[in-house]
């Protein structure tokens, strides 16, 4: 039975983890390799038409969050003026669907000689789910601080937690920083 109910917690566990991916972009040019320092772009106290993400708990977040990633990765946080390069972010998000089809029939799948109603018997269907649910994108950019270009970008993009506590939207925001960061600098 204590097998039984761990591989149901297991599974349960699973299918409401949120996949978390991540896609990049930069300059394939540039000599990467030479960053070892960063400083946050001036004016980090961005304003986003959206009031889910903009607010300075979530501010407050991300750049913890990102100053942590960035020393885990070997990299130091420095005045502007001696920057290797420049961190900004962007945030935003949207209202998503999610719809899902299930085939109701009794029995296994495909059921090819399940009753139908043409036969008088069972009418079996599809269920369909639809569930509305919000979605963030997190997008962090690493800027050359003279001629203040784009070097590289991260972004993901995942369902956002509903009704959580502080620590789980810290553990949110840190799993997503984490993921986007580990992608830098680009192999």
């Amino acid at each position: 039975m204590k097998i039984l109910s761990g591989l149901v917690l297991l599974i349960t566990m699973a299918a409401c983890s949120t996949q978390l991916r991540v896609a990049t972009d930069y300059d394939v040019s540039y000599g990467f390799a030479a960053v070892k320092t960063y400083a946050w772009l001036p004016d980090t106290d961005k304003k986003t038409p959206d009031p889910h993400m903009d607010n300075s708990l979530m501010h407050q977040r991300l750049h913890r969050a990102v100053d942590q990633q960035m020393a885990a990765q070997g990299y130091e946080k420095v005045a502007f003026e001696k920057a290797d390069v420049l961190i900004t972010y962007h945030l935003s998000s949207n209202e998503k669907l999610s719809v899902k089809s299930y085939h109701n029939h009794f029995g296994y799948y495909p059921c090819h000689h399940c009753f139908n109603s043409f036969h008088g018997g069972f009418h079996h269907g599809n269920d369909v789910e639809v569930k509305q649910y919000r979605s963030g994108s997190f997008m962090i950019d690493v800027i050359e601080p003279t001629k203040r270009e784009l070097l590289w970008r991260g972004i993901s993009e995942r369902r956002l937690p509903g009704e959580v506590t502080p620590q789980q939207r810290d553990q949110f925001v840190n799993e997503t920083v984490t993921a986007i960061i580990n992608r830098f600098p680009p192999k």
